[in-house]
């Protein structure tokens, strides 16, 4: 916590340290010290950084299908008028081959658009409220493929961007992860985007509006996001447990940072609560890009 969080130069670690100790002094095994480590993180005050058990850090891994849940995919479809749809949801299991099964379906259903030579994109971020940040970026990878569209900027100043590249989600030199699908070229990439958001766009949701932003004939549509506007690293424990620290803040590619917590990233079209949930949000979105 101490070498990688975010507030790590603004917190008294000495009291930190006098608390953990405090909180752990009769406990005798790993286990007894998770309530430690939970209680310890609330100490950090970003409101982003957790603490993972081993059996649920298995789970996470094994995925949707294994939780005998539902995987999440892609929607997509034709508006009216002749515009692309794209709704993407959030995505929270850490499973390879969900992660590609997503991907492709989504690319998949995006050359079907496509070839129908859409005027514009609607991409629907709204309600999605983040988990795994890496098949996401994959599925708008067609949009935003190499521009450095988002960045992190850690607590000494240092500023990385995630991009995609060459299939691959990139984060500075290093590759986070390697897609097998390959990406599509979209010969409507060019064509206005209008990108929608909410209140329950959070964390990686957030992180996919964020790339949007600054890009030629693009704009956000809707309300404040959740606010979660920063990055997680994960460590794994000794025992397969997991300790998430966040260790920077969210900057788009505008460089604006996003760092006081809870703010969330502001539309450049503010909608009312009852026009976006409604379908009429999607009219306005199409006149929005003409």
């Amino acid at each position: 916590m101490k070498s990688n969080s975010i507030r790590k130069n603004e917190l008294n670690w000495t009291s930190i340290y006098e608390f953990a100790y405090k909180q752990s002094e009769k406990c005798t095994t790993i286990a007894e010290l998770y309530p430690v480590i939970d209680s310890t993180l609330t100490m950090l005050n970003d409101q982003h950084s957790s603490f993972y058990a081993p059996e649920k850090v298995a789970g996470l891994f094994k995925g949707y299908r294994a939780n005998e849940e539902e995987l999440p995919m892609v929607s997509a479809k034709t508006l009216k008028n002749g515009y692309g749809y794209l709704k993407v949801p959030h995505f929270y299991f850490a499973n390879n081959e969900e992660w590609e099964e997503f991907v492709t379906d989504a690319y998949n259903k995006l050359k079907k658009l496509d070839v129908l030579k859409p005027k514009g994109w609607i991409i629907d971020l709204r309600d999605n409220d983040g988990g795994m940040l890496v098949p996401i970026l994959g599925a708008i990878a067609p949009f935003i493929e190499g521009s450095k569209a988002i960045g992190i900027k850690d607590a000494d100043g240092i500023i990385k961007h995630y991009y995609y590249s060459a299939n691959a989600v990139k984060y500075g030199d290093s590759v986070v992860y390697q897609f097998k699908t390959p990406l599509i070229k979209l010969g409507s990439k060019t064509k206005p985007v209008v990108v929608l958001i909410n209140k329950h766009t959070g964390s990686s949701g957030e992180f996919a509006a964020a790339a949007f932003i600054g890009r030629p004939d693009t704009k956000l549509m809707g309300s404040e996001t959740n606010g979660l506007t920063s990055s997680n690293t994960e460590f794994k424990l000794a025992d397969g447990a997991y300790l998430v620290i966040t260790n920077g803040t969210l900057i788009d590619r505008n460089n604006y940072e996003y760092k006081e917590v809870g703010a969330g990233i502001k539309p450049s079209i503010k909608i009312s609560k009852k026009d976006l949930e409604s379908d009429k949000i999607f009219d306005i979105a199409i006149k929005a890009m003409k």
